[in-house]
């Protein structure tokens, strides 16, 4: 499957960016008795943003510490608490859940209750309580979008999302932080607060703000990807903004593009934006596109909650291969996400986090850059977090699939070579030696089908897919030319054959000979041209099936293919053109009875030949013949490579591709 991946969707945050966050900055909020909320100035100082902010970095995270120091949890957890240079205290106090110590000022910070980071609410809450004071402050994180629903709206400044969104766009991973002061309360009085009541009516306290840079070599490896015929697609639980970014700088979309994004009013509405000109477009807009009437590079994105409405009404197909980023998606969204374009075609997950691990065993192809939970049920992972293992999984994908068809034309063409053979045999009534038999499937078929499999993949992703039609044009092409050839050839050598005077009234005639010695019907000259013929056929047709550069290594790099093919021609050429020897005679071609060799030839062969089962004795060609047949052999291995070099893979097949293209998926990549 991976050898015909039309589309790759991925994750962003640790895949097509840094598995890290770093720290950017903050914009704190402050209302006033007499005046409306309004924002501070952009602080990119984590020691300059006020108490209250630091606190919350502090303490409202899952963050555990393990033995040796190692920090595991959600990676936006992990940098925003490495940034407030505070230690989780081995030892918490009693009823606390943890206890945070902020060394510079002598602090010890007890987490009292916690509710951890859910995706369908996009945010997470802690209640601590602040030796200071005895005061008890919930601090609630996550998602501006979802965070802003449990604010207080007299703390909200009338900007709050045209500040987020403005961070968003430059590629700033944008997280709000709320807080309550629950003062000098009751502990007992909070055991049975659900989510809502720790975290509704909190007053906002600003916008924690990081940034996920693009690894070095995503950019490269996506243009690797587009380059060899792969759409891109982004599938992130992130904000559709900070996709947009992502996107335009890793190369799935043109930094020039116009991008419209998906999103829900409040009443429940599809609407669209343009997110350079921040200017809502109209539905007949976005039509155009779905209908390919846009002019201009436009591309689509949505969030999570577009997508679940067009699923609902039953427009997301219509929409599906239009759309460069999916936003804010939960982990079930990125599974259907991924079905959804299964549909169409051939589609791959990359991902490396644990909420991706359904989108990865649901797609055709899995890759997880993970070593951790992904990487059980995903198909493929790697240990290197590079995108490059993207292009690389494809490119040995393609190689698979295309030396799996070398090896099935291998099998078709030594089934025809087989069967023209039996046809020549049964209708001369003889049969090549139990040598040659031998030789043909124990050393030829069986050796040289493993060495068919030994070519390496091609050195970069190629820009077509190869075939997986068993019965598709380039599969007949090779096998029909191929076996047309070799049947001519083999025709034409037995008319080369009837027009020598050294044959003519040494016809084999089956009735002269003892049938119950089958193994010696080979001892004529039909039969030794036969399977001289064949011999070069079965060898060259490995050869045949070696090419294809676009897909595996040149030919010659197929090191053992071509030895032994170079080996197996020279033993062969060996047999037919040498004077009669011991090789020659184990396969009964160009050989004799002793006593004909010694009165027609004046050959005194030492090893031990089993007298001919014929009235002629031997089947000695003589010497000028031998190159004429050998050169009928060589032509014919050079007809068959010059067929699968010039029509079956590369001028013809690439020239009648392009004026009769088959039917395939158009999608923009």
């Amino acid at each position: 499957m991976a050898g015909k991946v039309q589309m790759f969707c991925f994750d962003k945050t640790g895949t097509l960016t840094k598995e890290g966050l770093e720290f950017y900055g903050g914009l704190c909020a402050h209302a006033n008795d007499n005046k409306a909320p309004s924002f501070d100035s952009f602080v990119d100082s984590f020691s300059a943003l006020p108490d209250l902010m630091r606190t919350a970095a502090a303490t409202c995270h899952a963050v555990a510490e393990v033995e040796g120091g190692l920090m595991i949890g959600n990676p936006v957890d992990i940098e925003m608490f490495r940034t407030t240079q505070c230690q989780i205290s081995a030892t918490p106090t009693a009823g606390a859940l943890d206890s945070i110590v902020v060394p510079d000022q002598g602090l010890q910070l007890d987490v009292i209750k916690r509710f951890e980071f859910l995706h369908s609410r996009a945010s997470m809450s802690v209640a601590v309580r602040d030796p200071r004071d005895g005061h008890v402050h919930v601090f609630v994180k996550g998602s501006f979008e979802k965070i802003k629903e449990h604010l207080d709206s007299s703390t909200v400044p009338d900007n709050y999302m045209q500040a987020a969104n403005s961070m968003a766009r430059q590629g700033g991973y944008v997280l709000a932080v709320g807080h309550r002061d629950l003062g000098d309360i009751d502990l007992s009085d909070m055991q049975n607060w659900n989510r809502d009541d720790m975290e509704n009516g909190s007053a906002l306290v600003g916008f924690i703000v990081f940034k996920n840079l693009l690894k070095p070599d995503t950019p490269e490896a996506i243009a690797k990807l587009k380059d060899g015929s792969t759409r891109t697609i982004m599938i992130t639980g992130d904000t559709a903004l900070t996709g947009v970014f992502i996107a335009k700088g890793a190369g799935l979309m043109n930094e020039s593009a116009t991008v419209y994004l998906g999103d829900l009013t409040k009443s429940g509405e599809l609407y669209w934006t343009d997110v350079d000109r921040e200017e809502v477009v109209s539905q007949s807009v976005i039509d155009a596109i779905i209908d390919g009437r846009a002019d201009g590079d436009v591309e689509l994105a949505m969030t999570g909650k577009a997508y679940n409405y067009l699923e609902d009404v039953g427009l997301i197909r219509q929409y599906v291969l239009f759309t460069r980023v999916f936003a804010r998606m939960l982990p079930n969204d990125k599974v259907s996400c991924v079905q959804l374009h299964m549909e169409r075609g051939i589609a791959a997950m990359c991902g490396d986090g644990g909420n991706d691990c359904g989108a990865l065993r649901a797609a055709h192809v899995g890759l997880a850059l993970s070593d951790a939970e992904a990487s059980i049920v995903s198909p493929f992972s790697s240990s290197d977090r590079s995108i490059n293992s993207c292009v690389e999984l494809m490119i040995q994908g393609r190689s698979a699939l295309a030396t799996s068809f070398a090896g099935y034309l291998y099998l078709i063409l030594y089934g025809q070579t087989m069967t023209f053979l039996k046809i020549f045999s049964f209708y001369f009534s003889n049969t090549a030696s139990s040598n040659t038999w031998i030789w043909i499937d124990a050393f030829i078929n069986t050796i040289m089908s493993i060495c068919v499999a030994y070519s390496g993949p091609a050195a970069k992703l190629s820009k077509h897919r190869p075939t997986a039609r068993i019965l598709g044009p380039q599969v007949l092409a090779t096998a029909l030319g191929t076996v047309s050839i070799n049947f001519a050839f083999l025709a034409g050598a037995f008319g080369w054959l009837y027009s020598k005077d050294w044959f003519r009234c040494n016809e084999f005639d089956s009735s002269t000979t003892d049938i119950a010695k089958w193994w010696l019907l080979s001892d004529n000259y039909e039969a030794s041209i036969l399977a001289i013929v064949c011999l070069f056929q079965f060898v060259n047709n490995a050869m045949v099936v070696n090419f294809g550069f676009h897909f595996r290594r040149r030919w010659y790099r197929n090191y053992a293919l071509v030895f032994l093919w170079a080996v197996y021609v020279a033993i062969i050429s060996i047999v037919l053109l040498a004077p009669t020897n011991w090789l020659g005679c184990r396969f009964r071609l160009n050989c004799g009875s002793k006593s004909v060799l010694a009165s027609e030839f004046d050959l005194h062969p030492s090893f031990s030949i089993e007298d001919y089962n014929s009235d002629l004795g031997h089947n000695v060609i003589p010497n000028d013949s031998r190159y004429e047949l050998w050169g009928i052999c060589i032509a014919n291995m050079c007809a068959t490579v010059l067929w699968q070099l010039i029509f079956a893979l590369y001028p013809v097949h690439s020239t009648l591709r392009k004026k009769r293209p088959l039917r395939r998926l158009q999608i923009k990549l």
